[in-house]
């Protein structure tokens, strides 16, 4: 944004030795230009100390991430909201600016400069309104009503599924007032045997899931699930589809009703890596990165 506001002020040369153009009419678009470009830089300005702002007010709430005892502050979550919201507020403003420049007296580099401005804004909206969602969504998926339950399937690519592989070990997360905790972990094959009658598992919908993957071992109708489709749960590239099937069997599998299912394959876990930084597991000998 600096880089722009200091760029959209151009210089015009002179028309000496020859230029196609009259020195009168050199003066006049130099002239035009820069009016232009002064007001543009101007508006650009003002939008960006606005945009710069509002970002700056959000580092003393940022550390809402740290994890305290497992535990993440929902207060402190909460506090993001409103520099989030105005963040976004200023960016739409910058936006509408650099949607009024239109005027010809831009000359082409700046105005690809302007337009490369206007893309990078674009790309950023979008990643702000999923902050924001993910900050207004975060307590109550946190726990900060009630006590909240959800299965975290690890899937492997080695066989090809819709959804990143086939779910080869799981944890059960729980969650309350911010408090994250893993309750339960195991591997596929305590799924495929768990529960009273792991023979009898009914899966009752979504209808489209049941109608194109009853005859790969879902059941349906009354057709009880063949014990191994959990090696196949996630043949549907729909994960909500995925989660709501999941939701039913795993009480049937020794599991506990659920509130939501996460999946995760190795390309996830490695950019949770990327974050945490190498992770050394007790009794192994290598760092996981």
């Amino acid at each position: 944004i600096r880089h722009v506001s200091i760029a959209v002020t151009p210089r015009i040369p002179g028309s000496d030795r020859g230029a196609i153009v009259t020195e009168a009419a050199a003066l006049d678009l130099h002239t035009n230009t820069r009016a232009v470009a002064a007001g543009a830089r101007n508006q650009v300005d003002r939008a960006a100390e606005d945009v710069i702002t509002e970002t700056q007010r959000i580092g003393p709430a940022i550390h809402f991430g740290t994890l305290h005892g497992g535990q993440i502050d929902l207060e402190a979550l909460a506090r993001v909201q409103d520099p989030l919201d105005r963040v976004r507020t200023s960016l739409n403003d910058l936006d509408a600016r650099l949607g009024r420049l239109q005027s010809p007296w831009i000359v082409a580099p700046v105005r690809r400069q302007l337009d490369d401005l206007a893309a990078d804004i674009g790309t950023n909206r979008v990643r702000l309104d999923n902050a924001i969602d993910v900050i207004g969504m975060a307590p109550r998926l946190l726990g900060a009503d009630s006590e909240r339950r959800y299965l975290l399937m690890f899937t492997t690519p080695v066989e090809a599924r819709g959804i990143g592989g086939f779910p080869g070990n799981f944890a059960e997360v729980t969650t309350s007032n911010g408090l994250i905790q893993v309750t339960r972990i195991g591997r596929a094959v305590d799924l495929i045997n768990g529960g009273a009658d792991p023979d009898q598992r009914q899966i009752t919908g979504p209808a489209d899931y049941l109608e194109r993957y009853g005859t790969f071992g879902a059941g349906g109708s009354g057709t009880p699930m063949r014990r191994l489709f959990w090696n196949n749960v996630t043949l549907s590239p729909d994960l909500p589809s995925v989660a709501e099937v999941v939701s039913q069997i795993y009480p049937q599998s020794g599991g506990t009703q659920i509130d939501g299912v996460i999946v995760a394959d190795p390309y996830a876990l490695q950019g949770i890596v990327g974050l945490t930084g190498p992770l050394k597991v007790p009794g192994r000998t290598t760092t996981l990165t």
